[in-house]
């Protein structure tokens, strides 16, 4: 592990580049990589890969660099923020020392929002007897039948499987071509649900970058918060203004949303 003097001393030059620096350009090196990749497999390897290869200083400043640009409405920035939130929570599989580091790297900094990338609840082992749940109190029948029931074309069944607990079935009810964007809005706001559904909606190729349903993620208090720290970042000022005020999300995230309100220019929904 890097000295911690190094460390702090590197990021400091980095941060003073701003746009014009290295971290910028890896920020912009991994953004054009990820668009290149159509697998969501191939591009959570990629992340993976980068993450590790970076020295800590490198990856505070990149990351740091993603948000701004997300902020400020850059596509591939969001994009990328996107595939982070979605790609099994890589940053919170570094080793524990590390984490320790970049976290107290990033705080020394005042990278609020980059620290809290490194922090966040994992998704819970023990689970309420509500969100364990894996039926379906809309269309009570198995979970074999229920999965096959997925794939129809039928208005009446697909309205029933949105309300589906089992991760399974909600995987082939996103694949499903006749399925659309206020069904997936509408999972995505499910509130008791299982977490593990709502991580199915944000690493899902199709869905994860559609505006709506990240709103959607970040304001249901059942989203892993690694995924909705990372997601908020995409919002607009006057969702962020909404996420600020909601007392059911999160303190952390609320606070994310605040200090982004304070950007001057207001990303697009694209």
């Amino acid at each position: 592990m890097e000295p911690l003097k190094p460390l702090h001393e590197r990021l400091d030059q980095l941060l003073e580049q701003g746009e014009a620096g290295e971290a910028e350009d890896l920020a912009r090196m991994l953004a054009r990589r990820i668009e290149a990749i159509v697998d969501r497999t191939m591009r959570s390897a990629v992340l993976e890969t980068t993450i590790s290869e970076l020295d800590d200083a490198g990856l505070l400043g990149m990351l740091h660099r993603i948000r701004v640009g997300a902020a400020h409405g850059r596509q591939s920035y969001r994009e990328l923020l996107g595939e982070l939130a979605g790609a099994d929570n890589l940053l919170l599989k570094l080793p524990y020392d590390r984490l320790q580091d970049l976290y107290a790297a990033a705080t020394r900094a005042k990278l609020d929002d980059v620290a809290r990338m490194f922090l966040g609840d994992r998704i819970r082992t023990n689970p309420s007897i509500e969100e364990a749940r894996s039926d379906n109190e809309f269309l009570p029948i198995s979970s074999g039948q229920r999965k096959s029931a997925a794939r129809t074309g039928k208005r009446l069944i697909l309205d029933r499987i949105i309300h589906d607990r089992d991760p399974a079935v909600i995987a082939r009810f996103l694949a499903n071509p006749r399925v659309v964007e206020r069904d997936v809005v509408r999972v995505s706001a499910m509130n008791p649900t299982r977490p593990e559904i709502l991580v199915l909606v944000a690493r899902h190729p199709r869905w994860s970058s559609r505006y709506e349903i990240r709103k959607a993620l970040v304001c249901n208090p059942c989203t892993p918060q690694p995924i909705a720290l990372t997601l908020v970042s995409t919002l607009m000022q006057q969702d962020l203004r909404i996420v600020a005020e909601s007392p059911a999300i999160a303190a952390c995230i609320r606070d994310s949303a605040r200090r982004l309100i304070r950007s001057p220019i207001t990303p697009s929904p694209g």
